[in-house]
């Protein structure tokens, strides 16, 4: 943070149409049995009582698609609480890609995240209005979302509209996802609740793998063709081992996933204890949770101690107090999650590691989160009219990671890595608040500003070595041992954002309301004199009922229009500070140099994005179906960028500006509840289209790598290059008449049993610049599909998301952990059906790997999110002895998914829609998971 703002800043520390149709000419069908069997009472325009139990009766249902309940989340153990609002909420964008509990999901609003590419479209997360670090600790990798508990939160609302993302200014551009707890302000009297439940994890689906003689047949076949290539291949020869059939290394099928798989628990403990009177209220959470993934040594362990409180100090004097306490454990298995080189390369394989597993057991991955996060407001009404509000929250975080890999699981070598990290955000918000009706109209303006200050450190070391003597059980490397590597480093980042701000709301006329935003943020994160800037937005509100006189009892019975544009910001990713950061690094002849990261650009700009949004809401049949459709683009300029400079520079690359991108879509949901008897179905149906566009892109594109994005493409796409089958010798490839060389890529020159790949450009070098826009992660349409049916204290909820469209890119002799075939690795897979051929590249060294060639496939899906089955417990017996809101129910997650034109297990699978061939970002398969539980309230 530079001396001048920080003095400025210091006092103030203080369809899814086909569904759309079903459920409409079902509810059309049933609304019209109402009308003919009951009468209108004309004086109050409201439907009589049906004299028929049997006849369905229709009742008022209007929702926000973009805001759920807690009660919605009841009764489903979660490790992640995106994880739930997958489906849920209009317009939110989640992919479960990683079945380990702990993990982020990728997740963005009104945008698919294109975090892949190295923009980051999360959206600010709030907690009770107190803005939280929305990524994973540097030290344990833990979501932040994981150290929550479901049973506290009150509500989840998505706000995108161009009032809320300028509300929120140079944070607001990649949308906001407001949570608020729980309270005990509904309670009459002291209220404790006790829930409890457990239940089973299952083995998931797992990877065909190649082991026994169709291992042995493969790599031997690989060999062969190493060998036959043009050229010499000193030291590429047919091991021992393979030429021997008979060796019971290949005589049988071991597959390493049946090890490490196995129907594993889940628990989930919660209590709520709760007051409210004369003096205020409070609710006090104690939650624990336990969720053993299938994958051995992967997992989560949360405790939760959760306090909301509300003090009338005076009648006119509030105090409120949150306080968020808690402490998750996530175990990783890292080192045989991703590369399970469970043999080390010698010459005898003959007889397998009796000791392989009990070896495993000496991994050690612990990542350990301690997190506070609080806040404190305190509201004084100086007038009937006038009230001042302040705010200081916190959110504090420490995080370390102890990770240890023993050397018969990791190619004979041991690794160490010891690292720690804290995050502290500390907020003051005040607020000057009035409102007035002046002829009958509504007026409230409320003023304020705020100061955020950030101060984030973290520390790490490793070490690693191999050879003869490894230890496989000591976890400390003393200095009795010969280190291979040893590294270590410190991060200190600090930052602030000041900020003032005005908002306004007025009721222009009966029905129509105007609202309006004007803010103004200044970061230490850009250079002095681009610090600032100003967002301002307007939003109009028109309830139509009045004006074209609606009859609430018909067809058509609630008509609203809102529309809205403004401007908004995103902070830099990296700190303007960066520049101040030195490290040491070899050089030349082993001579250690300096470096600087970063260098200063005083033309460094905050990205900006103009915004636009228009919708409506209508209440259909009496309200008993509520639609609402909205269109919106956001129009985002001056995205960063990295520049790597030449060494003679002094400093290792340069933070620009320049990219542009652009969203727009449409956000659909159609919400209905209807009774028919004693039995009542709530419904719930959200659909998404969104298309993304890159816009602009710098002038000095050529220089600098942006993970194949181009301009009028989306930013999400794949790029691939085309392929003319194989050369049949090397005179069919075409030969650079300067260089006499033949075309290359990759620094290898094409040649016999090579693929024709095209050299667009004519440069004779198959790179980037060749290749071709092949499709886009991006869906077609995405959205979820909920159904809530009740009858006589019996209850079913079943939530489904989906996605239609959308490619995921699969490589060529994909799914296997290591391209190198000289090594003895039980992660080789096979290949998928209908795989291309492979074809060798050979490097300058005469190292041998196979180059695969990628094809898209599709990733649409089905997905049966969650499935509950319960019954609430309202006997008389019960009510008598104090129980009141008890239920016992069953829960199940992710029984099914339907998946077409994707040969993987899961499209969801991927992070980056890519199906890579060492798996680096994909995680743990997602599994099925069966809990029972009881809760029971006094």
């Amino acid at each position: 943070m530079t001396k001048r703002l920080h003095k400025r800043v210091n006092w103030h520390i203080k369809l899814f149409g086909c569904l759309i149709l079903l459920q409409l000419l079902f509810v059309n069908n049933m609304i019209a049995n109402v009308h003919d069997a009951t009468e209108t009472d004309k004086d109050s325009g409201q439907l009589a009582s049906a004299e028929n139990d049997s006849i369905p009766k229709v009742e008022s249902y209007k929702i926000n698609p973009k805001k759920i309940f807690g009660d919605e989340l009841k009764d489903i153990p979660s490790a992640d609480l995106e994880d739930l609002l997958q489906g849920r909420l209009s317009g939110f964008f989640v992919k479960n890609w990683n079945g380990a509990p702990g993990i982020q999901s990728v997740m963005g609003v009104n945008t698919v995240n294109t975090l892949s590419m190295g923009i980051d479209n999360r959206p600010l997360i709030l907690i009770d209005d107190v803005p939280i670090f929305v990524d994973p600790s540097q030290a344990s990798e833990i979501n932040p979302l994981s150290e929550i508990s479901p049973e506290y939160i009150e509500s989840i609302e998505v706000l995108s509209s161009s009032l809320s993302m300028a509300k929120y200014g140079a944070r607001g551009a990649n949308g906001v996802i407001s949570i608020v707890t729980k309270n005990g302000s509904s309670y009459n009297g002291t209220h404790i609740s006790l829930s409890v439940s457990g239940g089973v994890n299952f083995e998931p689906e797992l990877r065909s793998t190649i082991s026994g003689n169709s291992e042995r047949s493969r790599l031997k076949g690989l060999y062969n063709k190493a060998i036959a290539l043009p050229g010499d291949l000193d030291g590429i020869q047919l091991p021992m081992v393979l030429t021997d059939s008979l060796n019971p290394f290949y005589g049988y099928h071991t597959d390493w996933q049946e090890d490490q798989y196995k129907p594993r628990s889940v628990q989930n403990y919660n209590l709520k204890i709760g007051n409210s009177g004369s003096f205020g209220h409070y609710l006090l959470h104690l939650g624990y949770y336990d969720d053993k993934s299938p994958k051995e040594d992967v997992g989560l362990q949360r405790m939760n101690l959760n306090l909301n409180t509300r003090y009338n100090v005076t009648e006119r004097l509030i105090l409120d107090v949150m306080l968020l306490a808690s402490r998750a454990n996530r175990g990783n298995a890292t080192s045989n999650l991703f590369n399970p080189s469970f043999f080390a390369e010698n010459d005898d394989l003959s007889v397998f590691p009796p000791t392989i597993f009990e070896d495993d057991a000496e991994l050690r991955d612990d990542n350990i989160n301690n997190h506070l996060l609080t806040n404190i407001n305190l509201g004084y009404d100086i007038t009937d009219n006038l009230t001042f509000k302040t705010m200081v929250g916190l959110d504090y975080e420490t995080g370390r990671r102890d990770y240890f890999i023993p050397s018969t699981i990791n190619d004979g070598r041991i690794f160490s890595l010891a690292s720690t990290s804290t995050r502290q955000r500390i907020i003051n918000e005040n607020t000057l608040n009035y409102r007035q009706l002046i002829n009958d109209k509504a007026i409230e303006i409320t003023v304020g500003q705020s100061i955020i200050m950030d101060d984030v450190q973290y520390n790490e070391i490793t070490a690693d070595r191999d050879g003869e003597g490894t230890s496989n059980f000591v976890k400390t490397i003393g200095s009795n041992y010969s280190l291979a590597s040893k590294d270590g480093g410190s991060i200190i980042a600090q930052n602030s954002l000041l900020s003032f701000f005005a908002e306004a709301s007025f009721e222009v006329a009966e029905g129509l309301e105007l609202n309006g935003v004007l803010r103004a943020d200044g970061t230490s994160k850009l250079p002095e004199d681009q610090r600032w800037g100003i967002y301002p937005a307007v939003e109009a509100s028109w309830d139509l009922g009045n004006v074209f006189s609606i009859d609430n009892t018909g067809f058509l019975s609630l008509a609203s229009l809102n529309a809205g544009i403004g401007k908004s910001g995103l902070l830099p990713t990296e700190d303007y500070l960066w520049k101040s950061d030195t490290r040491t690094i070899g050089g030349y002849d082993n001579i250690t140099g300096v470096t600087r990261y970063a260098r200063q650009n005083d033309t460094y700009t905050n990205p900006t994005s103009s915004n636009f949004n228009v919708g409506v809401d209508l209440g259909l049949f009496g309200n008993s179906i509520f639609v609402n459709a909205e269109y919106f683009s956001n129009d985002i300029k001056d995205f960063q960028y990295q520049v790597m400079l030449p060494n003679t520079v002094g400093y290792s690359d340069e933070i620009k500006n320049g990219i542009g991108i652009k969203n727009t879509g449409f956000n659909a949901a159609l919400s209905s509840n209807i009774h028919f008897g004693e039995l009542s179905w709530t419904a719930r149906l959200t659909a998404s289209v969104i298309a993304n566009e890159v816009t602009a892109m710098p002038d000095d594109a050529n220089n600098i790598t942006f993970g194949s994005i181009s301009e009028g493409r989306p930013i999400n796409g794949f790029y691939m290059h085309a392929s003319d089958g194989f050369y049949a010798n090397d005179d069919e490839v075409p030969v650079n008449p300067v260089t006499g060389f033949r075309v290359s890529y990759a620094g290898v020159e094409l040649g016999e049993g090579m693929p024709k790949l095209l050299d667009k450009n004519g440069d004779y070098i198959i790179d980037q610049n060749d290749k071709y826009y092949a499709g886009s992660q991006q869906p077609d349409v995405f959205g979820g599909f909920g159904n809530t049916f009740e009858y006589r204290g019996f209850y079913l909820d079943a939530l489904f998301s989906y996605a239609f469209g959308g490619d995921i890119m699969v490589q060529s002799v994909s799914n296997r952990y290591s391209s190198d075939v000289g090594e003895f690795n039980r992660g080789m897979f096979e290949s998928l059906e209908g795989d291309t051929e492979y074809y060798m590249l050979r490097s300058d060294d005469d190292n041998v790997s196979i180059q695969g060639i990628s094809a898209i496939e599709k990733a649409s899906y089905i997905r049966l999110n969650n499935l509950t089955v319960g019954y609430r417990l309202g006997d008389a017996a019960l009510v008598k002895y104090g129980f009141q809101n008890s239920r016992i129910f069953i829960t199940g997650k992710n029984l099914f998914v339907s998946n077409s034109g994707y040969s993987g297990l899961d499209p969801e699978e991927n992070r980056d829609a890519v199906n890579e061939f060492n798996l680096s970002t994909t995680g743990v398969p997602r599994y099925k998971s069966i809990s029972i539980g009881i809760s029971i309230g006094l």
